[in-house]
């Protein structure tokens, strides 16, 4: 529901079962129960052009105008935009097992709990893509439009994190590595 300027409200009939779904700026992405993805709504910059080779998808993320997936054997493949270098995966990233596509950047978590950012190139680049220095233990990562925010080992932080001397809410702030151009 929503805007539909583009096509993204329209599920393709025959789509099948579908255990994954992301939305992007103006397109929709899913990982159907096959392992394989499909993605619809905006074209523009071939973000739903799904490559034929891609494979087994263990999870699709779909961005600005890119969509990034991880592949079963722990690479990633992007495909769309790439103006800012969003989808330009960099050589030799392995071990992933998870990967969220931002506004103009692209992010992935390693099985080793270190994070990798891409893209935001320029004007857009407002400290998405620069992971902060000793960002360990990472679970999960998602790439938001101009910010970046990381899952972490809650076994790396004690309960009362923010030193309030109560443990509530205001410490899961504390426990979510953040960075970009609004976080501290």
């Amino acid at each position: 529901w929503g805007n539909n300027n583009q096509g993204q409200c329209n599920i393709p009939l025959g789509l099948g079962s579908c255990d994954q779904i992301d939305a992007g700026a103006n397109h929709v992405v899913v990982r159907l129960a096959s392992g394989t993805a499909a993605c619809w709504g905006d074209r523009t910059f071939g973000q739903c052009a799904t490559p034929s080779d891609l494979g087994f998808v263990r999870v699709i993320s779909g961005g600005g105008s890119h969509t990034a997936a991880l592949r079963a054997d722990g690479t990633v493949r992007c495909w769309g935009n790439n103006g800012q270098g969003q989808s330009a995966v960099p050589l030799g990233l392995v071990g992933v097992v998870g990967v969220s596509a931002g506004g103009y950047h692209t992010a992935a978590v390693r099985s080793n709990g270190t994070v990798v950012c891409w893209g935001a190139a320029g004007a857009v680049n407002q400290g998405q893509s620069v992971v902060p220095a000793g960002l360990t233990g990472a679970r999960s990562v998602s790439a938001g439009g101009f910010h970046t925010i990381a899952l972490v080992a809650s076994s790396q932080c004690p309960s009362d994190v923010d030193g309030s001397g109560v443990t509530d809410g205001a410490d899961l702030g504390v426990l979510l590595g953040s960075w970009g151009s609004t976080c501290p």
